[in-house]
Parts: C-alpha cells; sequence; structure tokens
C-alpha cells in the first residue's frame, strides 16, 4: 500500500509542476481560448444580441485561431455599401455559429 501512494503522489506532484510550467510559459491562457468571446457582441433590444459594428478581433480556441472582422452594419464581411448595385447578387448565410466561424 504504502508503494501504491507515493507512485500516486509522485504522479499528482509531476502534474501540479507540468501544469504550474503551462501557466508561467502561457500555455494555458491559449489552451482556454479567448477569455471575453462575448466583446464580439453588444445587446439589441430588437434581436437580443447582434455582433459589435467595426470590430475587429482575434478568436482563440484550443482547435483553431480565427480572425474576426465585423463591417459597420454588424455583418463579418468586407465594407460594402447598403445601397444595391445593378447586376450584382448578394447571398446571406443564416446559421448557428459553425456558419459564422464561431464554433
Amino acid at each position: 500500500m504504502r508503494s501504491v501512494a507515493i507512485v500516486l503522489s509522485a504522479i499528482l506532484l509531476s502534474l501540479g509542476a507540468c501544469e504550474g510550467a503551462a501557466d508561467l510559459l502561457g500555455l494555458v491562457d491559449q489552451a482556454r481560448g479567448t477569455p471575453d468571446q462575448y466583446r464580439f457582441y453588444r445587446f439589441d433590444p430588437v434581436l437580443g444580441w447582434s455582433q459589435t459594428p467595426d470590430f475587429v478581433g482575434i478568436l482563440r480556441r484550443a482547435e483553431f485561431t480565427n480572425s474576426i472582422r465585423i463591417n459597420r452594419h454588424g455583418m463579418r464581411y468586407r465594407e460594402s455599401a447598403r445601397a444595391r448595385r445593378p447586376g450584382l447578387a448578394r447571398v446571406a448565410v443564416l446559421g448557428d455559429s459553425s456558419p459564422g466561424g464561431w464554433a
């Protein structure tokens, strides 16, 4: 029993040391991702929540890093005029976080 307790203690101490080293090297924050992802959004009295207009930032997750650019109209698209242009078709993609690039 004593040998098992020593081995388990050694494992726990090793894991604690690894986590402390990762925290010192800044690896922990990268694994957790963007600390405040809600800065990309704002409260909207009509819609509930909408994207923050004129926002540029980086969304970090453990799996990926994604540049976020929201134009002045609150859309994830480059700047464009609201006025229609003849011969130009526009397409809106609606959905959850996957088509929006948040997942």
